[in-house]
């Protein structure tokens, strides 16, 4: 797992998340330490992250 959380960015379509159009909107923090007031449609990656 990922000790401080994955970043989420707020984007309307998946394609846009994977096309790096959403790095420069809002963020959030997801997984166990998501505080829970973000609202809309937010996308992360965990590519990158070992889960071993």
């Amino acid at each position: 797992s990922q000790p401080e959380g994955y970043k989420a960015y707020k984007c309307d379509k998946y394609k846009h998340f994977k096309g790096g159009m959403c790095s420069l909107n809002d963020r959030a923090v997801a997984g166990f330490w998501n505080p829970g007031n973000a609202t809309g449609v937010y996308y992360f990656s965990t590519e990158g992250y070992d889960f071993s």
